[in-house]
């Protein structure tokens, strides 16, 4: 997770030692980023709206949980944070299985 308060892009280069990953796992080219913002606006700081990669979040009818938007996928080692957001990384190791 990465909370940006700034009002300018952050790019955060995730560095993974080799120590540190199961036996047999090379590593990750690609990751899947999900940006919390404020909407319409993403710079106001004061908003009571949300949006995830840009598509606003609402409550279903019955006060269910709306379905979440698609992430977005990334090729390489940065995760990219827009201003005034909280980012939200997901790995995948090449290699490792799904369980």
């Amino acid at each position: 997770m990465i909370i940006n308060l700034g009002a300018t892009n952050a790019s955060v280069p995730i560095v993974v030692s080799s120590a540190a990953l199961p036996s047999g796992v090379s590593g990750f080219s690609t990751f899947s980023e999900y940006a919390l913002t404020a909407h319409p606006v993403p710079s106001d700081m004061q908003a009571t709206r949300a949006a995830l990669n840009g598509v606003e979040l609402q409550l279903q009818p019955g006060g269910a949980p709306p379905p979440l938007p698609p992430p977005r996928s990334v090729a390489g080692h940065v995760v990219s944070a827009p201003p005034f957001s909280v980012v939200f990384a997901v790995f995948k190791v090449a290699g490792a299985s799904s369980s």
